[in-house]
């Protein structure tokens, strides 16, 4: 006789591996500081922190499919990436700093990781992947209308910049210039747009709405039955014209992070459209490729051999994704409020505006007075949202925005599972990308990011089905909730020129 228990769910073996790394790491700085002389981050701080990240695995293995990986589930998403990327490496850099860290950093984060554990312990069990309903034939009009106007905006702004550009950050890199060099380029590339909501239309275009493009047209290629050979062709061609005017965008300053994240939405997307599951084999495809630009850009503007080349743009990467986060992180922790006094919400985007006040330049601020090398060279030094909550309120910041991007990552991924599917996918690889991101970004710019941000285009989605179901024939014996036929429909496919695939159970 069979049992009435359902099989036990797949641990999360990413997200638990990383936080044991961070568990480990903070215990041996512990260890390492026992008989040294007192100090402000003693061996009871890493001990504590230790701790809560313990309390923290402890939720990871009881709620197992909140936090897997494989299914591109954001909490375990932002679980792995900050234990992996911000708090593992930690002791590190706070030795580098010695006395001049501030004495509760380390508790201040312990909480926030506790703060963690009590948000993923309330948010319930989730029942497995999300499911894919296409949508009706309405919404799915109302969603590439609007991918299209994403796609003809981008196309008529990047003449226009492009004759705006002096200097072309890619030809001086090609060049043999100097790293400083084509940073200046890049900065004089944004700065000769003018007005200034044209720069922003070009970073946001650039960093979210063509990668959103880009991944719901290979969506909608995946989708399409073999069938219908026309309308997957269109599907295919506008894929491959998204993702040239896409690259361009990239390649044009030099943007080493944007040609990656072109290529992680649209794999994310690809992985969630066809129902399965992230695996090895897609990471070792996915991480050269996301990494081939960012080691090339550091090959060209370091000096000697090819050898020394190699090896120097391993080391640059290797540092960018380990060392600079929490290095960037304790500038923001050193800088308040020993040199200034808390910002009291004051760096929170469009805040100001709202209140009729000022918003303070938080990135812009830590650049100039801990990494600016060149006189001329304006740039912004960004930290994730444990530094940037205590930089607004000390360590009740810490906890408020841990707090935030808890609330913020579970609400995102349930809002997503909501969406018909072509937006679902390049929704969630969006949102994969930003909230990987969180190690060095505010929370206030990646998961909760409105106007623009990446809610803008989760709520898009939902407004299309909203919409298509206002506009619905009322729900009657036989008919679905959109009003169409169910009779002679499989239970668990979709149709209309999609290709017939299961539904997940919810």
């Amino acid at each position: 006789m069979r049992s009435s228990r359902s099989a036990p769910s797949p641990l999360p073996r990413t997200a638990a591996s990383c936080l044991l790394a961070a568990v480990a790491a903070h215990l041996g700085g512990a260890l390492v500081r026992i008989g040294r002389p007192p100090s402000r981050i003693d061996s009871v701080d890493w001990i504590v922190l230790a701790a809560a990240e313990a309390m923290l695995l402890l939720v990871v293995l009881e709620n197992p499919s909140l936090f897997r990986l494989r299914d591109f589930r954001l909490p375990g998403v932002l679980v792995s990436a900050i234990a992996l990327v911000v708090l593992t490496p930690l002791p590190a850099v706070v030795d580098r700093y010695g006395e001049s860290v501030p004495d509760a950093m380390v508790l201040s984060l312990a909480a926030g990781v506790a703060g963690w554990a009590m948000v993923f312990a309330a948010a319930g069990r989730v029942s497995g992947p999300t499911r894919r309903w296409t949508g009706s034939p309405l919404s799915r009009r109302i969603e590439r209308t609007a991918v299209l106007w994403v796609v003809a905006v981008a196309v008529a702004i990047l003449p226009v910049w492009l004759l705006a550009i002096d200097r072309i950050p890619l030809f001086e890199l090609l060049g043999g210039a100097s790293g400083i060099d084509v940073a200046l380029a890049r900065q004089n590339a944004l700065l000769r747009l003018s007005p200034p909501v044209l720069r922003l239309a070009v970073g946001v275009i650039r960093n979210l709405y063509l990668p959103f493009a880009l991944a719901w047209f290979v969506s909608d290629w995946l989708l399409v039955d073999r069938r219908h050979a026309r309308r997957r062709s269109v599907a295919g061609l506008a894929a491959l014209v998204v993702a040239a005017v896409g690259v361009g965008y990239a390649l044009v300053t030099t943007e080493k992070a944007v040609v990656g994240e072109l290529a992680a939405v649209v794999v994310i997307a690809a992985l969630v459209v066809r129902g399965r599951q992230l695996r090895v084999s897609h990471l070792a495809v996915l991480v050269p490729l996301a990494a081939a630009f960012p080691l090339l850009f550091f090959g060209l503007v370091s000096s000697g051999g090819l050898g020394e080349r190699v090896v120097a743009a391993v080391h640059a990467l290797w540092r960018r994704a380990f060392f600079v986060p929490d290095n960037v992180m304790t500038a923001y922790f050193r800088e308040f409020p020993a040199r200034h006094d808390f910002l009291a919400g004051a760096s929170i985007p469009k805040l100001g505006n709202l209140l009729a006040g000022e918003t303070f330049d938080l990135s812009k601020h830590i650049f100039v007075r801990y990494f600016q090398s060149h006189p001329d060279l304006l740039g912004n030094a960004n930290a994730g949202f444990f530094g940037v909550g205590w930089a607004n309120f000390g360590p009740a910041g810490v906890v408020v925005w841990s707090l935030l991007a808890a609330v913020g990552v579970v609400w995102l991924d349930r809002l997503i599972g909501r969406l018909p599917v072509r937006s679902a996918a390049a929704v969630r690889g969006i949102a994969v990308v930003h909230v990987v991101l969180m190690t060095s970004t505010d929370v206030w710019r990646t998961a909760l990011g409105f106007a623009p941000g990446v809610l803008d285009l989760a709520l898009l989605g939902w407004f299309a089905v909203w919409l298509s179901r206002r506009r619905s024939v009322p729900r009657l014996p036989g008919l679905s909730r959109l009003g169409e036929p169910i009779a002679d429909v499989p239970v668990g496919t979709v149709t209309d020129g999609d290709r017939r695939a299961p539904l997940p159970a919810r």
